[in-house]
């Protein structure tokens, strides 16, 4: 999803203390076939209202409403005063809520309907249902032109065994093709039969389920049963935070796009590309193999395989290296921390996989879409590619094209990035992808980049064999040069005699750096402020919050937050330098920051 959704609809209430009678309605009574009267529920005539934010749809034990105090419950059915249809692209309907409490015999219902024939009852319908009965899992279902009754349901599992008691994000994807369901960005569904395309309203509705015949057995509970009194009343409620309908993109989880095209070989690269702007290592990329061959033996589709996967490099070592906010946000990415990790988190995504700075629209999308909890960082990276067009298609099956080659080249050849090797192997997995474009596919790029990998190999297997240094280390011999190592992620030596030398830093890894002399060498920050589009006209005294130096232990460790804030990600380590350079001002003072 490389572009930003369309809005059509949208509800997130703030203020307010009942919703918009321009953008809602109550499902009304009716003397003949009524609509408002559902299992053993007569839902309310009125809005229901809202309360710090959230919309409150309630279940009463007690009705005033006829057929009269004993015999039903009061609930709520809302729906929206326009339909929507998935168009040439589909549509996402999000909403996020939960049950407010354990209670069985409920069922809260996020549901789209329309297009039903007065006749014979032939309708059109999707459903994601939170039944409190079974909270561990949604029921969700399909109607097309078909009448009342079970439908084409699925019982699924919400992700790591959570509970509809739990507020969470839920998501229908609406193609004209397939429709999937999402909770908190992880694919749970997905079907390609039974799928409609008329106009349908989106709906909303908190109801008790009966049984027998036009029941449904799987939500009901017979020990819930109406009070005859307002005094023994109980409520129960399905609290609802936001509601948004929007126009999916060209491509987007759930519709075709670039991802479908790929082997999962490639998607497997694609991952550690968009994380790590990398090949894979052989042994890595062997499990990952054998983690999606047994997901899909024990019934996952292969999207939610794939997902699964993708946000499995979360939490990896070399993830938290990168994006330290990742490992130490405790799941909270509203603070301003964890907001400036996600800017450069996404910037980084865009400019692995497409070579590129994200479109200002695109950047804020995403920012708000994985801080809400709609969409995981893995998730996110197979969306954003998955939404690749044009040129930005064409330099990422390149890059995809050059990483598996380089991946099975070296694995062949007993390089695997292990001990001692690791850090050469993984600036050599880097740097192969560095001079990938998108001109045309398996264009001279590609052959040049390959031909990097034999090279590769024939060094260091002669390295290895001779034992001699390590290859991939950039060594430092002489003075007065300018070091620019690229995007960064690359270990460099300074050797013994060589002085004022000038070390250009950039955002793209974490540089590893030994032997600098805070007496004569510098480090230039000219490339890393240019690449934020930042500004800062000279002024190396208002990098304090942009530039950040941390003493650890015998490390100096440098950051970067291009919001100001004094967060980011760390981008260099100085290694034997930690009791000397204990802040930022220390490499001030000694003239060992220069903006180019």
């Amino acid at each position: 999803m490389g572009t930003t959704q369309t809005p059509l609809f949208s509800d997130n209430p703030g203020s307010e203390t009942m919703l918009d009678p321009t953008k809602w309605e109550y499902v009304p009574y009716s003397a003949v076939n009524n609509p408002a009267f559902l299992g053993r529920t007569e839902t309310n005539q009125y809005l229901p209202s809202i309360s710090n934010g959230v919309i409150l749809l309630t279940i009463d034990t007690e009705n005033p409403i006829p057929p009269g105090t004993g015999n039903s419950f009061a609930g709520t059915a809302i729906n929206t005063m326009r339909t929507f249809q998935p168009g040439p692209t589909g549509i996402v309907i999000t909403v996020t809520g939960n049950l407010d409490q354990p209670q069985t015999g409920l069922v809260g219902g996020i549901f789209l309907y329309g297009n039903v024939d007065p006749s014979t009852g032939d309708h059109d319908e999707i459903d994601t249902e939170l039944v409190s009965n079974d909270p561990n899992n949604l029921s969700v279902n399909t109607y097309d032109n078909q009448p009342a009754g079970p439908g084409n349901p699925q019982t699924v599992s919400l992700p790591q065994g959570d509970s509809v008691t739990q507020s969470h994000t839920y998501q229908m994807v609406w193609t004209s093709s397939q429709i999937s369901w999402f909770v908190d960005g992880t694919e749970v569904a997905t079907t390609a039969s039974n799928v409609p395309t008329a106009p349908m309203s989106l709906y909303l509705n908190f109801w008790v389920p009966g049984n027998g015949t036009n029941g449904w057995t799987y939500a009901y509970n017979g020990s819930l049963q109406p009070a005859s009194t307002a005094q023994t009343n109980q409520q129960f409620g399905f609290n609802v935070s936001s509601v948004q309908v929007a126009q999916l993109p060209a491509s987007t989880p759930g519709a075709a796009g670039l991802i479908a095209n790929l082997s999962i070989n490639q998607q497997l690269e694609l991952i550690y590309i968009g994380y790590f702007d990398r090949a894979a290592d052989g042994p890595g990329y062997a499990f990952w193999q054998g983690q999606y061959a047994q997901a899909q033996s024990g019934g996952e589709s292969a999207s939610t395989a794939l997902t699964n996967i993708a946000n499995a490099f979360t939490p990896q070592p070399e993830t938290a290296a990168l994006y330290s906010f990742l490992a130490n946000s405790g799941g909270n990415l509203t603070t301003p921390a964890a907001q400036s990790g996600l800017i450069t988190f996404i910037a980084n995504v865009y400019q692995n996989i497409f070579g590129r700075a994200p479109d200002t629209a695109g950047a804020a999308y995403w920012l708000g879409q994985i801080t809400s909890g709609a969409v995981t960082p893995g998730s996110a990276i197979l969306a954003i590619a998955n939404g690749a067009t044009g040129t930005d298609a064409t330099g990422l099956q390149n890059k995809i094209s050059v990483a598996l080659d380089f991946t099975n080249r070296t694995n062949a050849a007993g390089l695997t990035g292990a001990g001692a090797s690791s850090a050469s192997f993984l600036a050599a997995a880097r740097d192969v992808l560095s001079g990938v474009d998108g001109t045309s596919l398996n264009d001279t790029s590609v052959i040049t980049a390959e031909s990097g990998t034999g090279t590769y190999i024939s060094g260091a297997t002669s390295a290895s064999a001779m034992g001699t240094a390590d290859p991939a280390v950039i060594t430092i011999t002489g003075s007065n040069q300018l070091i620019h190592p690229g995007m960064g992620g690359q270990t460099i030596q300074f050797m013994a005699g060589a002085s004022a030398d000038t070390l250009v830093l950039g955002s793209g890894g974490v540089d590893q750096v030994s032997g600098f002399d805070l007496a004569t060498d510098a480090l230039d920050v000219g490339s890393l402020l240019s690449g934020a589009n930042l500004n800062l006209g000279g002024d190396i005294a208002a990098l304090n919050g942009y530039l950040t130096v941390a003493d650890q232990g015998t490390d100096a460790v440098i950051g970067f937050d291009p919001t100001g804030l004094g967060g980011g990600n760390t981008i260099a380590v100085l290694h034997g330098l930690g009791s000397v350079v204990t802040g930022l001002d220390t490499l001030i003072a000694n003239g060992a920051i220069r903006m180019s």
